[in-house]
């Protein structure tokens, strides 16, 4: 898996990279199959106590999809953390609808072939 930290507004240090890639690394364990994950950073400069001044997004390039969370927070940190907790959520979610549509592949496999096949039958012949 390969995590790439970017950020307009704030400097990227090395104690923000490897936070992120600490809170990442639960989907690794899962066994998901993850080509690439983009953290954007981005801090706008609002009052001490907004809690939207701090914005994370997470963009997880998966086969086949690409999913992308947003997390909003006071501090830096703590928007990178929901939004990897959003992120495990919705990876799971894609993860369960395709297993959910390969288990039900077959029957609807069927049920097409039947279809055609009484298009077939009920077509003229030239």
């Amino acid at each position: 898996m390969n995590v790439i930290v970017q950020s307009k507004s704030v400097k990227v240090t090395q104690g923000i990279t490897l936070f992120a890639q600490k809170c990442l690394a639960k989907l690794l364990v899962r066994g998901y199959r993850i080509s690439q994950i983009k953290v954007f950073i981005e801090n706008i400069a609002r009052k001490k106590n907004d809690g939207k001044s701090a914005i994370a997004k997470i963009e997880i390039s998966l086969p086949g999809k690409v999913i992308l969370v947003v997390g909003y927070a006071k501090t830096i940190y703590q928007a990178i953390l929901t939004a990897s907790r959003d992120a495990m959520r919705a990876v799971n979610k894609f993860r369960e609808k395709r297993i959910k549509l390969r288990q039900l592949s077959p029957s609807l496999g069927d049920l097409a072939g039947e279809a055609a096949a009484k298009n077939l039958e009920n077509a003229p012949a030239f």
